[in-house]
């Protein structure tokens, strides 16, 4: 899933989660943002609890049986 929203929306989530955000202008024009970000993968349970968080590179195996235990 990927969220989208404004940053005012968005910023509950950053926060419940851990999601570390920093946006700044780029370039001259007030309109254009670049933003950092924290790059990893997050299982979220369907009561929306934090499960586990994966690096990116994880293999995909490795979440899939995750997964797979978190669901059974």
């Amino acid at each position: 899933m990927r969220l989208t929203g404004t940053p005012d929306e968005l910023q509950p989530v950053w926060s419940n989660y851990g999601i570390f955000v920093q946006q700044e202008p780029l370039g001259d024009s007030a309109q254009s943002r670049t933003a950092t970000h924290t790059a990893c993968v997050l299982a979220v349970d369907a009561e929306g609890r934090f499960r586990v968080t994966y690096s990116c590179g994880t293999p995909h195996e490795d979440i899939l049986q995750d997964v797979e235990h978190l669901v059974l």
